[in-house]
């Protein structure tokens, strides 16, 4: 097992919310994912993020996670949840030291059938500076159409990466700074507090 403290900043009515013992990180629906609009032939738009659907924290960095909101909300309405989570290795996408993840996931957007489907993506998502939405898409194509269906795994608890928030006013970097993760099963908090 493997643990990990991570904060989010939110307003106070999504850290009530969070809080809430009910709470589910929103999760996308597969068959919607390869479903099409009729009137155009594109897929159908799903909101996801650079890693995919689910809860976005940071690891260990407080400070980024109220900078990250500050960027672009008010800053007097910032509200900082410390969540623990404890996951299975096996369940999870690391994208920061795990070489077979990484490339396993290489191999799968190098197949000619994915390229296809990744070119259709394309039409809907794009990769902006600020939201990675066609990487997110193609994360959860990943774990719903490969590593779930081919019985790889059962599920996905989370996905963690090194990557760029946009905090900088003057320019952009694709330099780290911070460790992202997006929690895709409540199962795996442990605690959460508001801080």
């Amino acid at each position: 097992m493997r643990h990990a403290t991570l904060f989010h900043a939110t307003n106070k009515k999504g850290a009530e919310a969070v809080l809430d013992e009910k709470f589910v990180p929103h999760k996308i629906s597969p068959a919607r994912m390869l479903s099409r609009d009729s009137s155009t032939d594109k897929f159908y738009s799903q909101e996801v993020g650079s890693l995919g659907r689910g809860l976005y924290a940071f690891l260990d960095d407080k400070e980024l996670a109220k900078l990250f909101w500050n960027k672009n909300n008010n800053s007097d309405e910032c509200q900082i949840i410390k969540i623990d989570i404890k996951f299975d290795e096996d369940n999870s996408l690391n994208f920061v030291d795990n070489l077979d993840d990484i490339a396993m996931f290489r191999t799968f957007l190098s197949n000619e059938k994915v390229q296809k489907i990744i070119k259709k993506f394309s039409e809907v998502y794009k990769n902006k500076y600020s939201q990675h939405e066609l990487d997110g898409i193609l994360i959860e194509y990943y774990i719903n159409y490969f590593l779930i269906k081919k019985k790889i795994v059962t599920s996905i608890d989370c996905v963690f990466c090194a990557t760029s928030t946009k905090l900088y006013k003057e320019f952009y970097t694709y330099v780290p700074n911070g460790i992202e993760y997006c929690i895709r099963s409540n199962s795996i908090i442990s605690g959460k507090e508001l801080i």
